[in-house]
């Protein structure tokens, strides 16, 4: 399980709670260190970059657990699928990875998605019906750990092969869960 204690948590910067007066999110002034069965991450706390997001770095689920850590540096976590980097990374009430970011940068007048998207690398994916590279935005997981989605970044395509011919995926490729 995914717990952190929240009175541990040092350099709380702003905050807000749930109604019953538990954490709900917050933002970081000093230096944290959160653990968790993927590893160690480090939660944003420095003065944010041009590209930064003013964000709350840590959100709680209501029973306390991690829900996402918006990370200090990008960080490479291991999945089902391969090791990914990931600046957000965000968690399922049990601890297990609901989804990952390798980028989560701010688009904006001083920031553009051009810029973003130099930044952006090409990740190879082999699944049953292919194998392909692309730049991805995110990728989601179910609880078990298996790919729910890939979301393409907006200038990505990439074309699969089904039993109906090929396909074109523009920006999101989901794959249905399937009863044992």
């Amino acid at each position: 399980m995914l717990t952190v204690e929240t009175s541990g948590i040092k350099g709380i910067a702003s905050f807000t709670t749930y109604d019953d007066g538990e954490l709900k999110e917050c933002k970081l002034k000093d230096y944290n260190l959160i653990s968790t069965k993927y590893g160690d991450f480090v939660p944003q706390y420095g003065s944010p970059g041009v590209r930064s997001k003013q964000l709350k770095v840590l959100y709680f689920h209501k029973s306390g657990k991690i829900k996402s850590i918006s990370l200090e540096q990008q960080t490479e976590i291991s999945t089902s699928i391969g090791i990914f980097p990931a600046e957000l990374v965000t968690f399922f009430e049990d601890g297990s990875i609901n989804s990952l970011s390798p980028l989560n940068g701010q688009i904006s007048g001083f920031w553009s998605e051009e810029e973003e998207g130099a930044l952006t690398q090409k990740y190879d994916f082999t699944f049953p019906f292919g194998n392909f590279s692309t730049k991805i935005i995110g990728l989601r997981f179910y609880p078990d750990g298996k790919v729910r989605s890939l979301i393409l970044w907006p200038t990505e395509r990439i074309t699969i092969d089904t039993p109906a011919g090929k396909i074109l995926i523009e920006q999101d490729l989901s794959f249905l869960k399937m009863a044992a």
